[in-house]
């Protein structure tokens, strides 16, 4: 039967190992609660929410005018094209 000071001894230092991985977690979860505060506060200065939720709405708002935006810019430019074409036609007549 083993000696109990050794078990005691292998119990303290198995408590000591879980002990420094509880403080490097505990610390590790406070940078990232910081972290998430910082991303949490820029969000809200940049986009007005830092929900998530609402965050996402923003963004397929902002990805849906953007391709409107694209959509009249393209038009635009066939336009010219087409008018360009026209001038062209009248000139090489």
């Amino acid at each position: 039967m083993p000696e109990l000071p050794a078990e005691i001894a292998q119990l303290q230092e198995r408590y000591q190992r879980l002990q420094k991985q509880k403080d490097e977690n505990a610390g590790r979860l406070q940078l990232a609660e910081e972290s998430l505060a910082k991303l949490k506060q820029e969000a809200k200065e940049r986009f007005g929410a830092d929900d998530l939720d609402e965050l996402r709405r923003k963004l397929n708002e902002m990805e849906e005018s953007n391709l409107q935006k694209r959509k009249e810019y393209e038009a635009l430019l066939n336009q010219i094209e087409a008018d360009l074409k026209t001038v062209e036609q009248e000139f090489s007549e």
